[in-house]
Order: C-alpha cells, then structure tokens, then sequence
C-alpha cells in the first residue's frame, strides 16, 4: 500500500487499499486503525471515511492517481491545503525555477496593454494558436474571460485562400465548435470587446485569420455581424508588436531587456508554445479533425504549471 506522493502520483488505488477498504466497510476495527495509520503517515488531514468515500466511488481516479495527467483543473480548487502544497513541490520538480513569476509578469503586461485598446466595459481575450495560449490561460486566472482557437500554419496560406476558407462549411463548423474552447459566436454581445491576440513575426497569420473570421461572419445566418461586431467589438491585435509596447510605456518595473527575452525564450521558439501547450498543433488545412476539449490529450507539463499558477508559486 502506498499513500504518499511520488513521480505517478498517489497510490490509493492499489489492490491492497482496495481490500482494506473493503474490510473497513464490513466493520473491521483492526482495518480501519490500520487506515488510519497509513493516512498519518501523509501529513494530509483526511479521515478514513473520506478514504472510504474516494475509494468505493472511484472518484480516486479524478484526483488521487497520477494527479497531473489524469485531473481537471477544476477538480484542484476542492484539494485540501496541505495536500496542494505536496502537490506543488512534486510540480516544482519539472517547472523550471523562476517560470511561472516571469509568466505572471509577462501576462500582466499584456492585460495591461489590452486595456488601451479597450472600448467597452466587458472584454475576452482569445489566443489564437499555441503561442499565446499560456498568457491567455495566465489571465483567466486574474478571472479575465478567455478562449483559445486551436488553428496553426496560417502564413502559409496561398493569397486567396482565406476568403475561400472563411466561406466554406468546414471553417462554419470549426467555428461553431469553438464553444467548447471559450468561444461562443452565437452569443456575441454588443457591450463586450472580444480582443484575438497572436504572437507574430510577420503578421500574416493574424491578418488571415481576421480574414477568414470576417468573412464567415458576413455570411448566412452570420449576416450583420460584419459591420456591427467585427468593426466595433473585435480586434485582432499582434501580442508581441502592439499589445505589450502600449503597456510598457506605463509599466513600472518591467524591462525592456525582460520582454525581448521572454518573447524570444518562451514564445519565439519552442518553451510555452509547444512544452507548455494546453492545445495540440492544428494546421489549417485539418479544421474537420478539431477535437472537443475533453478528448484533448493532457499535457502534464502545462498541468503542472497552471497548478503552480493558480497556488502563487
């Protein structure tokens, strides 16, 4: 039997827990000092029956196994305190130090930088692709509203194409999935600024998206959004070229030197974009292979680090 935190989690679903448990059920008082004995042994203010409970529901599997590759991020919010903190540390061991600080910083920044583009009062901020998807998951943690549209490859569409793809009832349905992502085109609201960011070099894959969303949205049953929605309440704004210079003009305590480098080491190249990436790689041209989010494979790196995150750490 095994209760305590390891490189796969917890072992609470072990054979041998299972039958102590069982025995606990039954009345056996021996079995359930022995439980009792093993759960001091954790540190972690749990009883016998909670034990119990977790075990006989199988609701082990939610958090208790493997706790970074197997639970929600929702289910960390109910996870007792001293157990968050056992949690934490095992995290820590794959974050590299220093991480989730410069995220926080580089994520402020950009909120920062949004609000100059502001026009309303409410706003969602939507990452388009892997490389800002971290920063907007930073900010949903500030209880910004967020979304992400998993879509890569973008430049290298041919000159036409985003106009053929912006009309075509693949991009209809890929938009209309985006739902589960935090994007829900059949409930724009007029009081809201919806702000697509995307870190770019050239800008050609913001401006082919702008494109496509643009045309989708002037079509069928889309039509009047166009004017009312995409010229007033939606901008496509360059993360790295437009959002975060606006906030730096302000900004107390953050560098220029920062920012070049944590563009260029966390989202130029590989780091947030790919090992720390909640959404997988989805060329344009596979908009019908979307996945709903809960058939994503979990990445367990960027499980961790969103823990870290919403601990302060």
């Amino acid at each position: 039997m095994n209760l305590t935190i390891g490189k796969v989690g917890y072992g609470i679903g072990s054979r041998a827990l299972k039958k102590l448990v069982k025995l606990v059920q039954r009345g056996d008082a021996a079995a359930r000092t022995k439980l009792q004995y093993e759960i001091s042994k954790t540190g972690f203010d749990l009883s016998v029956d909670q034990i119990v409970k977790k075990v006989a529901s199988s609701d082990h599997r939610k958090i208790w196994q493997r706790p970074f590759t197997k639970t929600t991020f929702q289910d960390f919010s109910s996870i007792p305190e001293k157990m968050r903190q056992a949690l934490c540390e095992e995290a820590q061991k794959d974050i590299p130090q220093g991480l989730t600080a410069q995220i926080r910083k580089y994520a402020q920044c950009v909120l920062d930088g949004i609000k100059s583009f502001q026009r309303h009062k409410k706003v969602q901020v939507i990452s388009i692709g892997q490389s800002p998807a971290v920063i907007t998951e930073a900010l949903s943690l500030k209880g910004i509203p967020t979304a992400i549209c998993p879509i890569s490859a973008l430049k290298q569409m041919g000159k036409d194409a985003p106009l053929a793809m912006g009309s075509s009832s693949k991009f209809k349905k890929y938009i209309e999935s985006l739902k589960g992502y935090g994007f829900d085109v059949s409930a724009l609201r007029k009081d809201t600024d919806y702000i697509f960011l995307d870190y770019t070099a050239s800008g050609k894959s913001l401006e082919n998206f702008r494109t496509m969303l643009r045309e989708y949205l002037s079509k069928g049953e889309q039509k009047g959004f166009s004017g009312v929605f995409v010229g007033e309440n939606m901008q496509f704004l360059s993360m790295n070229k437009e959002v975060v210079p606006k906030a730096l003009k302000k900004a107390k305590g953050v560098s220029s030197s920062f920012i070049e480098k944590f563009e260029e080491t966390q989202l130029h190249d590989k780091g947030l974009k790919t090992l720390f990436s909640p959404i997988y790689r989805l060329p344009y041209s596979n908009l019908e292979q979307l996945r709903g989010v809960e058939d994503l494979p979990r990445n367990e790196l960027f499980t961790k680090l969103k823990f870290l995150l919403f601990c302060g750490k």
